[in-house]
C-alpha cells in the first residue's frame, strides 16, 4: 500500500478499522509490537524513490503516532521482529543498491549494530521463535533476478549469535511471509 493508511483487523469481529494514518508516505517498510503489545513501531521504508530511516510509534489506546528514533541509515525491504522487548532490524536495502548484513536492536540510548547475518539479505522474512530466538529466512542476496534463498538461520539477541539451521524452505523465496505456529 502506498499511501499513510494504518488498518487493524479485530480477531474477535472479524473485521477491520481504519486508524489514524502514519505521519510519512512510505513502502516496503518494517513494523513490529512493541511496548508490552500497547503499540506499533513503523520504520524505514521507500516513498518516490527515496529512502527513509525515519521511525513513527503508534499508541494503540490513545490512536496517536509520535516520531520515534530514526533508523542509522535509510533502508527498505528488511525484516522486523521484537525479540527481549526491543525492535530488531535484519538486512535490508540501502542507498546505492547495497544489500546488507547489519542487525540494529533499540533500546532506551537509541539503534545499536549487532553481530552481522550470515550474508546480505533484502526481501527475505523473520519471525520469534521465542523472547530471544529469531528465525530468519530467504531472500535475495543481490538486486539480479534469480538471487532468491532457501537457507534459514537463527539470532539469538542473548549472545549477539547467529548459527546455521538444517531448515530450509522448500523452494528459493523472497518477499514472503512467515508466522510462528505453535501447537
Amino acid at each position: 500500500m502506498t499511501d499513510t493508511s494504518f488498518v487493524v483487523y479485530n480477531t474477535a469481529t472479524n473485521t477491520t478499522r481504519t486508524l489514524t494514518p502514519m505521519k510519512q508516505l512510505r513502502t516496503y517498510y518494517g513494523m513490529t509490537l512493541v511496548d508490552n503489545v500497547t503499540s506499533v513501531l513503523v520504520c524505514g521504508g521507500e516513498s518516490g524513490g527515496m529512502l527513509k530511516s525515519t521511525c513513527g510509534l503508534y499508541y494503540i489506546d490513545s490512536n496517536v503516532w509520535t516520531t520515534y528514533a530514526s533508523l542509522p541509515v535509510a533502508m527498505y525491504s528488511f525484516s522486523m521482529i521484537t525479540l527481549q522487548a526491543r525492535a530488531v532490524v535484519f538486512g535490508g536495502r540501502q542507498a546505492g543498491n547495497i544489500i546488507a548484513d547489519t542487525v540494529y536492536t533499540f533500546n532506551s540510548s537509541g539503534w545499536t549494530s549487532r553481530a552481522s547475518m550470515f550474508q546480505p539479505l533484502w526481501l527475505h522474512t523473520a519471525v520469534a521463535l521465542n523472547d530471544s530466538c529469531a528465525l530468519v529466512c530467504g531472500g535475495q542476496v543481490s538486486t539480479s533476478a534469480g538471487s532468491a534463498q532457501s537457507a534459514c538461520y537463527t539470532y539469538s539477541s542473548t549472545m549477539d549469535a547467529w548459527a546455521s539451521t538444517n531448515a530450509q524452505l522448500n523452494t528459493a523465496r523472497w518477499a514472503h511471509g512467515m508466522v510462528m505456529y505453535k501447537r
